[in-house]
């Protein structure tokens, strides 16, 4: 009778039914010309047994086509409209087959080693429900172009380690209080209940977003400097580098999604203690508009956010129920990180000076005393 329990336990779970260790799902949208490296990259570094999907955010191109006839192992998980990547990150976190879910963006490649350090940066941290990577450039992969990412108190994102050599970024794992969405392993278990994107933002700031509210909730986002990924030219007809220049969508979803997460994320305590830089940004940002003629764009911005009044407001609710962390612990000071891939005239250089030093003025009288990026 002692032989049956072991027995049992043999014939419960056979090999053919064992659940995967690691799903990973490339979020894709007409990109057809970087499917093929980025798949073989996935396929090289992940363990035997891995699950790959192709999230399909609608294609019009033949990016389905492609994969069903060059890699019919890997499945096509398509949807019937493009929601944007958030909406599709949460459908891969959704279906996955995984406990641990490996999100990718269509022109990113891990390196062979990426994988396997992204689980030991988890398992070394084990309160930690999402780890980060390293990101490269495809054809400077000396060059980091972001390792992790902190909130600036402004309401965006700074890339951390942003155009510094690769080996700078050393191998000791650090915390951050935001996230870049292109390449992130979650693990589900952790995470539990709390829905990693916010899918009423349909692009840009999506994952700035989701990375602040994770550390609102007291999750915990590493990034695992040594796990290293190749990050080609953007998302093709949208990002900057693979374009040449700003498309207006950038534009209005930008302006709109940063005003979003400051209505929805942000403390009323912190808005008043950061009010002066905040309107001041705000008519800088105004002027620039009207002086680059995308005056439309923000007006349809504002447009859009007061039509979404009633969610915001909701938002705030939920946002306020899930709270363990206040933004004081969170937010970071310093200059605006504005964008390194834009050139700026001399008028706009001169308006990003000015904001840098309202920046540091209102937040060396109103920000938290003693407060510093927490890295390990």
């Amino acid at each position: 009778m002692r032989t049956l329990p072991c027995l049992l336990k043999f014939l419960a779970v056979p090999d053919a039914i064992k659940l995967p260790n690691l799903t990973v799902a490339v979020v894709n949208y007409n990109g057809r010309p970087y499917l093929a490296e980025t798949i073989r990259a996935v396929q090289l570094a992940a363990p035997s047994g891995t699950e790959i999907a192709i999230v399909d955010n609608a294609s019009t191109d033949d990016s389905r086509a492609f994969v069903e006839s060059e890699f019919p192992e890997v499945q096509i998980w398509a949807k019937p409209a493009n929601d944007g990547p958030g909406h599709a990150r949460n459908l891969a976190l959704a279906k996955a087959k995984s406990r641990h879910v490996l999100l990718l963006d269509n022109d990113v490649s891990p390196e062979p080693e990426c994988i396997d350090s992204l689980f030991e940066g988890l398992q070394q941290h084990p309160s930690a429900s999402v780890a980060l990577t390293n990101i490269v450039y495809h054809d400077q992969n000396d060059i980091t172009q972001f390792a992790g990412a902190a909130s600036h108190f402004l309401g965006t994102v700074i890339p951390l380690w942003a155009k510094q050599p690769r080996e700078a970024c050393g191998n000791v794992v650090f915390t951050c209080s935001s996230l870049i969405s292109s390449a992130l392993l979650v693990d589900r278990e952790r995470l539990g209940n709390l829905t990693l994107f916010n899918e009423d933002l349909f692009i840009y700031f999506e994952d700035h977003e989701a990375g602040l509210r994770c550390n609102i909730a007291g999750q915990r986002i590493i990034c695992v400097p040594h796990a290293t990924c190749r990050h080609r030219e953007g998302s093709i007809g949208l990002s900057v580098r693979q374009t040449g220049e700003v498309k207006p969508i950038r534009i209005q979803q930008s302006i709109l999604n940063r005003w979003y997460v400051l209505m929805t994320l942000y403390q009323k305590r912190t808005l008043a203690r950061f009010l002066p830089a905040l309107v001041f940004f705000e008519a800088v940002q105004l002027g620039g508009a009207i002086a680059n003629g995308w005056t439309p764009h923000w007006l349809w911005a504002a447009k859009e956010l007061f039509a979404r009044r009633k969610r915001i407001f909701a938002q705030r609710a939920e946002v306020r129920r899930i709270r363990l962390v206040p933004d004081s612990q969170i937010l970071e000071g310093g200059s605006f990180p504005f964008n390194r891939e834009l050139k700026s005239s001399k008028i706009q250089a001169l308006g990003q000076g000015m904001i840098n030093v309202v920046c540091h003025i209102n937040w060396s009288l109103t920000g938290p005393k003693n407060h510093s990026r927490n890295g390990e």
